[in-house]
């Protein structure tokens, strides 16, 4: 049972309080808005979700160069936001007299309202939209729905693959916490090959929903993948205005591990690569349907602006390999009234590059580093690598089954343009896009990173897989309309499909070693510990490696410095511990309240042996030292120096 709530505590409980933070938000917005947008649904989520995303990137970037990247400063932040976004001050009006008007309305509404002693909130406060058509609300609902359930999916998806993974306590993963801590320390530049704009998300995240910086990055994995999986679904509902391909689409990125060239050790993992495509493939949708992202030009040319500087500061290589290009198809593509739109989007794109090299160029400048060098280290992965046994074939054939598809595809969606049908010129944009993709890995070019390559077509093969089922089941849809069950038709055969394509990854999963569960017993130690203690009343006995997830938590102590020296300096406490002027004098002397000793299965027997004599010792002399956590391959022992005083509920209490 402690298990399950862990990992219901560890994974879920920080979407969960995210969620429920802007429900609250998005209740308040009903609430206080004049007017409503006409989106609902999932079209008034990414639209959203894309602005606020990068909003909180280029802040972020802020905030750590003035040393205010801090809890309450970003939730201040975040409260003047929603606060200046329900006021709806207009630029071109004095703000004062604005303020004056909402302040006078306000008044007069308490007032009225309590002189006509009614509540001051009721249900028509809510409906400021026009009523919809029953064909809307069910639409809504299933976007909705759907979108739940691809989330969930995802969850189950990257659980099942846990057993197998090899990157939690990896050298990466101590690699990728020093990236997360070193935002929280206020640094974003330094000499290092990633874009630090995914990291601070992540401690964003840490920070908002109240976990700590190792499970906010061992559960990144899950939250980006999921997230993309809903882009996904969105992304090919907009293209087809069905259901079905984007639902399959999503369902084959999170369980067509034999068909999608994904690593199944490493779904813990933070990927760029995804954190950047839940940017970059709405910004590519934002090019073939401008107006859903915002009517107006200027409003459209300003958050292309801030979405594609995000995006580079998150993942270069995105930015160049997917925006530029797909930008371009769609000039190329687009009829006449969408390329004012695409031409904004492009000067956009101009003016963010330009903006980027100048930051890069002032930093290889103060770090005293080529700036070629820095700029080529942001286009590689040196931490991610591509091992794909679980294909059912090398990708280097699967790849021409692919191109097969595409072109196939590509030719019907062009007969389709020709007898003009609209639609069809965003199916053919992506089916270019998606060739240009397969072009330049069959070319194999140098400069390419082959591993982001690789990631960034596990994104767009599901999308592919998907419009090829849009392809074979259109023929079908007017019959199936006739029985009224053409949504619960799709998704059974959606269902099935992806039942069938797990069955035949689960024989291909044994391949990979089972190396999950000693770690997870790590993991779930330091979440026992941290989850209700004070930062720095406590200190950790752990082998070396540890010493980094302490970092900027509590103190730290290798087995070595344990075994040398605990004994005397335990000694010296005990012998001045009542000598308060003593202690002021030499506070060197004092000890942590309490100190926690992990002993792994694995350790060293020689060392093993000695923390379990040095344990004893103290145990005799009189020292309270309890188990704290045992599981099957750690225990872990707490030294208690001052009872009462590292627990906040026993400080409180």
């Amino acid at each position: 049972m402690s298990d399950v709530y862990f990992w219901f505590s560890a994974t879920l409980l920080g979407p969960l309080r995210i969620l429920l933070f802007f429900l609250f938000s998005y209740i308040l917005y009903r609430l206080t808005a004049v007017k409503l947008s006409y989106q609902t649904g999932i079209e008034f989520f990414v639209p959203r979700f894309v602005m606020g995303l990068s909003a909180a990137i280029i802040v972020s970037l802020f905030l750590t160069q003035i040393n205010g990247f801090d809890t309450m400063l970003i939730l201040m932040i975040t409260s003047l936001f929603f606060v200046l976004s329900f006021l709806n001050l207009k630029r071109k009006k004095p703000i004062k007299a604005q303020l004056q008007k909402i302040y006078s309305r306000l008044i007069l509404y308490v007032v009225i309202r309590f002189e006509a002693n009614r509540s001051l909130v009721e249900r028509k406060n809510f409906r400021k939209r026009k009523p919809q058509t029953l064909e809307a609300k069910k639409t809504k609902f299933w976007q909705i729905g759907i979108a739940l359930f691809i989330f969930a999916a995802m969850f189950m998806s990257r659980y099942y693959f846990l057993q197998y993974d090899n990157y939690l306590l990896s050298s990466s993963w101590y690699e990728d916490l020093d990236k997360v801590k070193a935002i929280a320390e206020q640094t974003w530049f330094s000499v290092v090959s990633d874009s630090m704009g995914g990291y601070a998300i992540i401690s964003l995240y840490a920070k908002i929903s109240g976990l700590s910086d190792m499970l906010a990055l061992s559960n990144a994995g899950f939250i980006e993948s999921a997230l993309l999986a809903v882009i996904i679904y969105w992304a090919l509902y907009k293209i087809t205005h069905k259901h079905g391909p984007g639902l399959l689409a999503a369902l084959v990125f999170g369980f067509g591990y034999t068909i999608i060239p994904l690593n199944i050790d490493s779904v813990l993992q933070h990927k760029s690569v995804f954190l950047a495509m839940t940017l970059a493939l709405p910004l590519m949708i934002f090019n073939m349907y401008p107006t859903s992202f915002r009517q107006k030009k200027s409003n459209y040319f300003v958050w292309n602006l801030i979405g594609i500087l995000a995006l580079s500061f998150v993942n270069l290589f995105i930015a160049l390999a997917v925006l530029l290009p797909f930008i371009l198809i769609c000039l190329a593509i687009n009829p006449a009234e969408k390329r004012a739109y695409n031409l904004r989007a492009l000067t956009a794109y101009i003016i963010s590059a330009a903006l980027l090299l100048l930051c890069y160029l002032v930093v290889s400048y103060f770090l005293q580093v080529s700036f070629v060098n820095l700029l080529v280290s942001k286009l590689v992965s040196f931490d991610y690598y591509t091992y794909t046994p679980n294909l059912i074939l090398p990708f280097s054939e699967l790849v021409w089954y692919y191109i097969s598809i595409n072109l196939a595809l590509g030719i019907a969606a062009s007969f389709m343009i020709a007898r003009k049908s609209s639609r069809w010129r965003s199916i053919l944009t992506i089916l270019i896009f998606v060739l240009f993709l397969f072009t330049i890995y069959v070319l194999d070019i140098p400069i390419l990173d082959d591993d982001l390559l690789l990631q960034l077509i596990a994104v767009f093969l599901p999308i592919l897989i998907g419009l090829l089922f849009y392809f074979i089941y259109l023929p079908l849809y007017s019959l199936i309309k006739k029985l009224n069950a053409s949504n619960l038709a799709e998704m059974s055969v959606v269902l099935i499909l992806t039942g069938g394509l797990f069955y035949v990854g689960e024989s291909k999963a044994s391949v990979t070693t089972e190396v999950f569960d000693s770690k997870k017993d790590i993991l779930h130690a330091y979440y026992e510990i941290e989850n209700s203690r004070l930062p720095y009343s406590y200190a950790v006995v752990n082998t070396s490696s540890n010493g980094r997830v302490s970092r900027g938590l509590h103190y730290f102590l290798s087995y070595g410095d344990f075994n040398a020296s605990y004994l005397q300096k335990d000694d010296n406490f005990a012998r001045y511990k009542a000598d308060d002027e003593y202690l002021k004098t030499h506070p060197e002397v004092i000890l942590p309240s309490s100190v926690f000793v992990f002993v792994p299965e694995k350790l060293n027997p020689k060392i093993s042996e000695e923390v379990q004599r040095n344990l004893q010792m103290l145990k005799r002399r009189g020292r309270e030292l309890k188990m704290v956590y045992e599981g099957p391959s750690v225990q872990v022992f707490e030294i208690v120096n001052i009872p009462n005083s590292s627990k906040i509920n026993d400080l409180l209490l």
